[in-house]
């Protein structure tokens, strides 16, 4: 009884292995009545990525140049906030040395 199993697995894998290689030989078949398809598929999708690759590089460094130039004013802008209230003292205290000197123009003979 063990024979008979093991021959009738033996028989399953030969026709397993035989079907394989049917499926394998159907598949270049089938890949080279297709490939001239592929080729005419691929060279304008290999044009198309070449373009947008290039209008990408050139929005992502227009994008980089944009951020980094909002990057810098961000900084200037945090760095100057803090200082305002020094600036607007200095300005109230020119103002009051301005009024207080006489003008320039007015001198007496």
């Amino acid at each position: 009884m063990a024979g008979l199993a093991i021959l009738a697995a033996m028989a399953m894998a030969g026709l397993f292995l035989m079907l394989a290689f049917v499926a394998l030989i159907f598949k270049i078949v089938i890949s080279l009545i297709m490939l001239p398809f592929r080729l005419l598929f691929w060279l304008p999708m290999l044009l198309l990525k070449v373009v947008l690759g290039v209008i990408g590089a050139v929005l992502l460094g227009t994008g980089l140049a944009v951020g980094g130039v909002l990057l810098a004013i961000g900084i200037i802008v945090a760095v100057l906030l803090p200082l305002l209230p020094v600036l607007i003292l200095g300005g109230v205290i020119w103002m009051i040395y301005r009024a207080a000197r006489p003008a320039p123009g007015l001198a007496t003979r």
